[in-house]
């Protein structure tokens, strides 16, 4: 048998920043709407986030942004202040 380790996508820092992107095109065309536009900040904050849910939690947060794009708190906002609220800072 052949063991693969694959590390937590918060040990992957740079990789979320290609899957988040990954996942706006995708979702984007699926869902029928415009695709985010990440700002070096907004990519900062991704990164700095544990993700306790891996990529499906980042998968699932693109496309709650991309629904509910121009309501109340922004994507990336509620997850710095999570990661803020741990004291999870780069």
């Amino acid at each position: 048998m052949l063991s693969i380790r694959l590390p937590p996508l918060r040990e992957r820092g740079r990789d979320t920043e290609v899957l988040a992107q990954h996942f706006i095109n995708r979702l984007a065309t699926e869902l029928g709407v415009m695709p985010l536009a990440l700002d070096k900040s907004e990519i900062l904050r991704l990164q700095d986030y544990a993700w306790p849910g891996n990529v499906r939690e980042l998968k699932n947060v693109i496309e709650r942004a991309l629904l509910l794009r121009g309501h109340a708190q922004s994507m990336p906002d509620r997850y710095a202040a999570k990661a803020q609220q741990r004291g999870d800072s780069r």
